[in-house]
């Protein structure tokens, strides 16, 4: 004969539990990552989020990678665009400049989206 005790959770509960807990963790970490990629991230936002003096590692986990990144070489300067949607408008990026000497933000801003100009004609 067995006997059980009703107020024991049994191991098949207790797995239950624990793959809800780890599944439940898993969706917000993905939720994290996924924010600072996100499009409704605003000029306001993005500026609240990047200072000067940060790292490049720092500004990519508060924001994400970048959509395009150029050179300035008469500034020694290398600058990170950032699209992203209205209210600002899809042809406006967030731009961060980043020091070649020093490695951390200058600056940030806003600048025009190139890939409004559509193909050269020429």
């Amino acid at each position: 004969m067995i006997v059980t005790s009703r107020t024991t959770p049994s191991w098949r509960t207790a797995l239950v539990v624990a793959s809800v807990v780890v599944l439940a963790s898993c969706a917000s970490f993905q939720e994290t990552l996924a924010l600072p990629n996100s499009r409704v991230m605003t000029l306001r936002t993005l500026n609240e989020q990047v200072s000067p003096g940060m790292s490049p590692n720092d500004v990519v986990a508060r924001i994400g990678r970048p959509a395009s990144t150029f050179p300035v070489g008469w500034q020694k300067s290398t600058v990170w665009n950032y699209r992203f949607a209205p209210p600002e408008g899809d042809c406006v990026v967030f731009q961060v400049s980043f020091s070649t000497v020093s490695g951390v933000v200058t600056e940030t801003g806003q600048g025009y989206d190139s890939a409004c100009d559509g193909p050269s004609r020429y």
